[in-house]
């Protein structure tokens, strides 16, 4: 039975999720960088709703609100048009410390949205959604009832009770996992109609075009619809983590003492699997026609990002750090000492480090 969160003491990665051009649906990779947005000309249609862009609306607006990958490593950042929204932490000696910060790329601007610790950043439309972990019924990391604000700040609102682990928000739906049952629930994105769409304890979720892929705690794969018809078994096993890239799905297994492992492929299907890589990794991420994932090594078990090509061949050494998800050039994550943990970023390529304030 998996802890429903890892933790690490050496480097626990944040980064912000790439978005480039446009696009009206996500791609098939589910941890992939993608693009999330899409023009708009004229009105905008939010929530189901047309509406006219305020001068604050961006006139570029995300289709799905973050990435797969970034989610599933706590959400602390997330990208619309100009501004990326993230979780503002100097120094933090508690999971339920921070601030709720947007950045503008091109001139460096910073603008406090809330107060709260926000985690599951999405962002789409005129609203950001995040799960508030001040106000978490468990305190457990990177948990809470689900919230939304306007994106100047303007207007909270509470739209949960419950503790939610990860969440997404689609086609004016948010997919949501619930920390306590861990099952699968839908609801509209003012928090009305509220849906189970599984029974399963659940691990991990994913969302993906029209499809649910998510993992049991049992470390099964399964997959529905936005619905939750056509649940069907794809594959048993104890996977930790995935990522469908077109008719593949590569994933790594753990256990109960290491969550680790090789990167494996697999058809959609669930047969033919293929050993990708010999090394073990607890999580990796695939962006064009790379895999990035990150080892631990020598003697202070230090983390290092390694690249390959999907077909695990031409391994490169890129730089020490971790994997999350990454925005522009830069790749945000947390440094954890004893009794406190700070924000830096890097470059991508590991060519410059800096505190990201």
């Amino acid at each position: 039975m998996k802890l429903p969160y890892k933790m690490t003491f050496l480097v626990f990665v944040f980064s912000f999720s790439m978005l480039m051009g446009c696009t009206s649906k996500q791609e098939n990779d589910l941890n992939q960088v993608i693009p999330l947005s899409t023009k708009v000309e004229g009105n905008l249609k939010i929530d189901s709703q047309e509406v006219e862009p305020s001068s604050e609306l961006e006139s570029e607006i995300n289709v799905y609100g973050n990435t797969s990958g970034n989610l599933q490593n706590g959400g602390f950042a997330a990208i619309q048009g100009d501004w990326i929204y993230y979780l503002r932490e100097e120094r933090s000696d508690y999971w339920d410390e921070g601030e709720l910060y947007r950045v503008n790329v091109k001139n460096g601007k910073k603008e406090k949205i809330s107060d709260h610790a926000a985690s599951n950043i999405n962002v789409v439309g005129d609203w950001v959604y995040y799960c508030n972990r001040e106000d978490s019924e468990r305190g457990e990391v990177n948990e809470g009832p689900v919230y939304r604000v306007k994106i100047d700040g303007t207007r909270t609102e509470k739209l949960s009770e419950g503790d939610s682990s990860t969440f997404f928000v689609v086609g004016g739906m948010i997919y949501y996992l619930d920390a306590s049952a861990r099952n699968i629930y839908s609801m509209r994105t003012d928090g009305t109609r509220v849906t189970q769409l599984n029974d399963i304890k659940t691990w991990r979720l994913y969302v993906i075009d029209e499809q649910i892929y998510y993992i049991s705690s049992d470390g099964d794969i399964y997959k529905m619809n936005l619905d939750g018809s056509g649940k069907s078994l794809v594959y048993s096993g104890n996977v930790s983590d995935l990522s469908v890239v077109e008719s593949s799905i590569y994933y790594y297994e753990g256990d109960d003492e290491r969550d680790e492992g090789p990167i494996l492929k697999m058809n959609l299907d669930g047969t033919g699997t293929t050993e990708i890589t010999k090394d073990n990794t607890s999580t990796f991420r695939i962006i064009g026609d790379h895999i990035y994932y990150s080892i631990e090594e020598g003697e202070d078990d230090l983390a290092y990002i390694y690249r390959v090509d999907l077909n695990g061949e031409n391994k490169i050494k890129i730089a020490q750090g971790d994997i999350g998800s990454i925005v522009g050039d830069w790749d945000y994550y947390y440094v954890h000492y004893a009794e406190w943990a700070e924000l830096e970023r890097m470059k991508w390529d590991g060519s410059e480090r800096e505190k990201a304030l």
